[in-house]
């Protein structure tokens, strides 16, 4: 929650409005200083630095079928993922992700850990969340 928490601070300037009402927020496994923010079909690579979460990246999820060739991201998200700005980052270990879909009907929230070939190896619904704390836990499965 304390990164997620902090200020994001772009210094490129995005051209893209995204909209819609769920967010997912996506970690190396046992790595807190870099996140990927996505919402709706934008994704936003972040790290920290002095501070606050820096964007070093942006791509938009495009909605190709997938070929094999693609990112364990790619893979997780249904879609090849098109650069926008900024270099993608190789996924190179496991990730967590947490997906907060509490604006939709049923308010369903989703956490758990994508393997390195983007599939879901982990996965606890949350029913009924309220707020994004509700989502942000420990995931007990994480390799310490």
């Amino acid at each position: 929650m304390g990164v997620i928490g902090l200020q994001r601070v772009q210094f490129y300037v995005s051209k893209d409005r995204p909209e819609g009402e769920s967010f997912s927020f996506i970690f190396p496994e046992n790595d807190f200083s870099k996140m990927y923010f996505i919402w709706s079909d934008s994704i936003y690579y972040y790290e920290l630095k002095n501070g606050y979460m820096s964007l070093a990246w942006e791509g938009k999820k495009t909605f190709s079928k997938l070929d094999g060739t693609h990112s364990s991201l790619s893979k997780y998200l249904g879609g090849d993922i098109e650069s926008i700005w900024g270099e993608q980052p190789a996924v190179t270990k496991r990730l967590v992700f947490f997906n907060d879909n509490t604006g939709s009907v049923g308010m369903v929230g989703e956490y758990g850990i994508i393997d390195t070939k983007g599939n879901v190896v982990v996965s606890h619904k949350v029913q009924d969340a309220k707020q994004l704390a509700d989502l942000i836990v420990n995931v007990q499965e994480e390799k310490k």
